[in-house]
């Protein structure tokens, strides 16, 4: 009736409102505007202009190249400049991370997925790494150090010295003995542990017992050398047949700190003695014009020879031969391996480590002292009996207190030796008052005191 008034809503579409031209980015920018809080409503900030994210980005770049910049300069200037200082520590981790003594914490590629080849071409990478290593490593830490002690000893004499002969060379330590007495200990133990003739705490405490004997004479340093060389090669013979009869028997010895203690603790002591009493130096035997600091040498000597007379005695004598032992207090046949068991083979070869340690501390005496001093002492050559003698008495001793206070056993189901009493073992001899470690101990106490008297007795 009245067309274009009346029109059904539902079927056409609302008509369109006239927008400007900008009205979409405007709805756009109030949009971009809003954000929304922890409670969810909405909260209206201030719109940003189009130009500014590109400024911010720029800036954040730029930042970021600027710090890259600097630390690579100061990473740069940290390793030329403060580089040699870091050297040794990084050398020394590296080394002790060949030498199996810290672990890597990289991934490391295992065995089995290298091949046979590989492994090989790593292990002679790595071996020939730490040869070359070693020497450059043991240097710089054994220059520095004897220079550092060779100034304070010098610093301790002029100051609290009151007598001019404070700054003699028979007084003051030179260098080069404080670098003898750093660099010798440190290659024994080296060698020790890649023999595993030494555990880690047997070289700890090896260093400090090297340290003071050849500090205080080179002839003392000669006995400990040849006592740890010998008995480690003595512990390694023919070891399969070791492993039958002894409970704790460990491959190559593996010394810790308790052994090296009872074995070297009264030289080390004896030789703090002969620091303080007689100095630095060697000195040849004479108990009439120089008796302490004699009565100390063969004390060491007494020592050494003890312990690698036992230790020949142990390791040699019970492996060679046929015979079975017998037990020294009561004659009777014991099993091999028997504390307080003896045989002829084993008497022998007590004499001849002994002896071999008096060897070395006469060599040692007719290389460093001189020959005019020599020529008015008395003469040298008792050093090899009592040496030998020394190492034949302190295995006896020994064999005398491992079979009185010394628990042997025979265990029948593991078929060997053992030091307690317990199910399904038989006892053979003595009681449980001492163990190996100190039978060692008061053999080497006994030895270094009798060792002197017996030597001033008969010394001609």
């Amino acid at each position: 009736m009245f067309p274009g008034v009346f029109r059904d809503r539902s079927s056409s579409p609302p008509p369109k409102r006239k927008t400007s031209p900008h009205g979409n980015e405007k709805k756009k920018r109030v949009a971009s505007t809003k954000t929304i809080t922890k409670n969810g409503n909405d909260k209206l900030t201030k719109p940003m202009s189009p130009k500014s994210p590109s400024k911010a980005r720029l800036l954040i770049r730029v930042a970021a190249w600027i710090t890259r910049l600097s630390s690579y300069v100061v990473k740069k200037a940290v390793a030329i400049y403060l580089g040699p200082v870091f050297w040794p520590f990084r050398a020394t981790k590296r080394l002790l991370q060949r030498l199996g003594l810290l672990k890597k914490h990289e991934d490391v590629q295992e065995p089995e997925t290298m091949g046979a080849k590989g492994q090989i071409k790593a292990d002679m990478e790595a071996q020939s790494e730490v040869n070359i290593m070693l020497p450059l490593l043991i240097s710089a830490v054994a220059i520095p150090l004897s220079l550092f002690m060779w100034i304070g000893s010098m610093a301790w004499s002029s100051l609290f010295s009151t007598s001019e002969a404070s700054l003699n060379e028979d007084v003051v330590v030179p260098p080069t003995r404080w670098f003898a007495s750093i660099v010798t200990p440190l290659v024994m133990i080296i060698w020790g542990l890649k023999r595993k003739s030494l555990s880690p705490s047997g070289a700890a405490l090896g260093v400090i017992v090297g340290f003071v004997l050849t500090l205080s004479n080179y002839a003392f340093l000669a006995c400990l050398f040849t006592f740890f060389l010998t008995s480690s090669k003595a512990t390694k013979f023919r070891s399969e047949s070791k492993k039958k009869f002894e409970e704790d028997f460990k491959e190559g010895g593996q010394r810790n700190w308790v052994q090296v203690l009872c074995n070297g603790g009264m030289a080390m002591q004896l030789g703090i003695l002969y620091l303080i009493d007689a100095g630095c130096g060697e000195r040849p035997i004479d108990f009439v014009k120089d008796y302490r600091a004699s009565w100390l040498g063969i004390g060491i000597l007494g020592v050494f020879s003890a312990c690698n007379g036992d230790t020949w005695a142990s390791e040699l004598g019970s492996v060679i031969g046929s015979s079975e032992p017998v037990l020294i207090t009561s004659g009777r046949r014991v099993p091999r391996g028997t504390n307080g068991g003896v045989t002829p083979w084993g008497v022998f070869f007590s004499f001849l480590g002994g002896l071999v340690v008096g060897i070395a501390y006469y060599l040692a005496v007719l290389y460093c002292v001189d020959a005019a001093t020599l020529a008015i002492c008395p003469p040298q050559w008792p050093l090899l009996v009592f040496g030998g003698l020394g190492g034949l008495f302190g295995s006896l001793l020994d064999s005398v207190l491992g079979a009185t206070l010394q628990y042997s056993g025979y265990d029948k189901e593991r078929g060997c030796i053992v030091e307690r009493n317990r199910k399904g073992v038989k006892h053979i001899s003595g009681i449980r008052l001492l163990d190996n470690h100190s039978v060692n101990l008061v053999t080497s106490v006994v030895l270094g005191l009798f060792t002197p008297k017996l030597a001033y007795a008969l010394w001609p």
